[in-house]
């Protein structure tokens, strides 16, 4: 079963920059990302809730947010992933929500 969250991912971003917002999609230890066009400074995200803090746009932000990750747990609950790879997966999903 793949599981799903949100990252904020910082590997390619320098000190100061925003990062951008992606889905992780987990399978058999192995994580694909797809973006969400979304960028944040690192300071303003919550990843326990996975939720962006301190921002005026905050609540729309997070709604659409919440709304993709709600979709891709759709998206994996009605397609099997037995066999599949990660990018696989990844691909699929990014199809489904149409990225």
């Amino acid at each position: 079963m793949a599981t799903v969250r949100l990252y904020l991912d910082r590997r390619a971003v320098g000190d100061g920059a925003p990062a951008p917002l992606k889905l992780a999609l987990t399978q058999g230890g192995s994580t694909a990302y797809i973006g969400l066009d979304v960028k944040v400074m690192p300071w303003q995200w919550d990843p326990k809730t996975e939720k962006v803090t301190a921002r005026a746009d905050k609540a729309g932000i997070n709604t659409y947010l919440l709304a993709m990750k709600a979709r891709a747990m759709g998206l994996l609950s009605r397609i099997d992933v037995t066999g599949m790879t990660t990018t696989q997966v990844k691909d699929r999903v990014k199809r489904g929500l149409q990225l």
